[in-house]
């Protein structure tokens, strides 16, 4: 089943009308009170993660085997 939805996930972009692409957002900010998941699974604001130091932001997804 998860080997069906991963081929399905991954072929819907041939059947859209819609590409993808990146749309870059140059110096726009990130509002500080935005909720994240830690690790803990919690949820914790983008401020207290940054605790005033200047922070850079990557959005991965990983599972460990």
């Amino acid at each position: 089943m998860k080997k069906y939805l991963i081929l399905l996930l991954l072929t819907l972009p041939l059947f859209s009308n819609q590409s993808l692409g990146v749309e870059e957002k140059l110096g726009t900010m990130v509002p500080l009170d935005l909720t994240f998941i830690d690790e803990n699974e919690k949820s914790v604001t983008l401020k207290k993660l940054m605790d005033g130091k200047p922070t850079l932001i990557t959005l991965n997804y990983f599972k460990c085997a």
